[in-house]
């Protein structure tokens, strides 16, 4: 049996990541902004901190995504058998002169 080099279940997780971990930014900045303006600095200046490891962790994810994905297209490339090519004149008569 043929087993894939990264499972299907690792690409959907990062993939899973890549939708969230966006959104989860900018709900924290947008926390963080509200916090500054509520007057709470340190709180404010905590989340900022917060929102940089979130976008970090996916530029981490995006990247390991990329080379999961390349992985698993060359392990899968090998498995493949193609047809054998014709040539372009195959199956064509020649014209009587």
């Amino acid at each position: 049996m043929n087993h894939p080099l990264i499972p299907r279940w690792i690409i959907l997780l990062l993939l899973a990541a890549a939708a969230v971990l966006p959104v989860a930014v900018c709900v924290v900045l947008a926390l963080a902004t509200l916090l500054g303006a509520m007057g709470d600095a340190l709180g404010a200046q905590v989340l900022v901190y917060t929102s940089w490891a979130i976008g970090t962790l996916w530029c981490v994810g995006m990247v390991t995504l990329l080379l999961a994905l390349a992985v698993r297209s060359l392990g899968e490339s090998g498995n493949r058998r193609e047809p054998p090519r014709e040539t372009p004149y195959e199956g064509l008569e020649e014209p009587d002169a």
